[in-house]
């Protein structure tokens, strides 16, 4: 089973949207310094919508050598074809990542029997452990419990599921009735700030892009968690509640993070792949701001 901090890795570019191999070994490294117990490559922070299928098989070879028998790795391999999927899953295991993190199509919100065939489907062409991406502001929809227990009885390796859902009474859902019914299941959060209740819920902890330029903080927390001092939770889990704000400032958030990551962890080009929109002093002087006053 799957526990602890996880962080959901942004992909660093240049400013001539190359993947910046440099900038992201740094990122890496610095993550596997800090203590995180794993990491999520390709997932919606590390934009693996902006790359295409070889770009992303390339990427995650290259994460894969970097962290190689230091964290536990997943990889994001969801996306709007099946065959990508399957194919990106099955590249995900040659290069000896621990789990796929998977996410259905989106753009369509689409009836469960199409999701649940598109899982299934993926599973059957790996032997990988595959972890469900429930993103109901992406794809439209939330994951039933009963299809996930389907899936678990059709497939041994469908091991866990990321909840982005933004609701902690969903997350209790999967815990209550998949992870206490099946045993062997894992339970993630996807928001930072969801990382206590989910813990306290009886889940397994988080999948987060705060985590990429304050890791520290989430070790800190996690460890504090396992030795009863709640103090150092409660003082942990408030910064990590006001550094959400961190995701308000731009739309989407994920230059945001890559300004923190610039002013914390690597220097980087802090922009989405492609848009090639500049952050406004306003968004960084904003950003400086919830980082130094949390």
């Amino acid at each position: 089973m799957y526990t602890g901090v996880f962080a959901a890795v942004a992909t660093l570019f240049d400013e001539r949207g190359e993947v910046d191999e440099q900038a992201n070994v740094k990122l890496i490294a610095n993550l596997a310094a800090n203590g995180v117990d794993g990491i999520l490559v390709l997932g919606s922070t590390g934009e693996f919508f902006n790359l295409t299928l070889e770009e992303r098989k390339r990427h995650l070879s290259f994460a894969a050598e970097q962290t190689r028998d230091e964290l536990v790795m997943f990889a994001g391999t969801g996306g709007m074809d099946i065959r990508e999927s399957v194919a990106l899953t099955q590249h995900a295991q040659q290069c000896g990542f621990d789990a796929a993190v998977v996410m259905c199509p989106y753009y369509f919100a689409l009836p469960e029997s199409h999701i649940r065939n598109f899982f299934s489907t993926v599973a059957s062409n790996v032997d990988i452990d595959i972890m469900l991406y429930n993103f109901p502001a992406r794809t439209g929809v939330t994951y039933s419990t009963d299809m996930i227990l389907s899936l678990i009885d059709d497939h041994a390796n469908i091991v866990g599921i990321k909840d982005a859902s933004a609701n902690m009474d969903n997350t209790r859902k999967y815990i209550n009735e998949v992870k206490n019914t099946v045993g062997n299941f894992s339970v993630f959060s996807g928001f930072d700030g969801d990382f206590v209740p989910n813990i306290r819920a009886g889940g397994n902890g988080v999948i987060g892009g705060i985590c990429n330029f304050e890791p520290e903080l989430f070790v800190r927390m996690r460890d504090a968690l396992a030795n009863g001092d709640m103090d150092t939770v409660r003082r942990c889990e408030e910064r990590a509640v006001r550094l959400m704000d961190i995701y308000r400032v731009t739309i989407p958030f994920i230059p945001a993070v890559k300004f923190a990551i610039d002013e914390k962890v690597v220097s980087s080009y802090p922009t989405m792949r492609f848009s090639r929109v500049e952050m406004t002093y306003e968004e960084m002087s904003r950003i400086k701001e919830i980082i130094a006053g949390a």
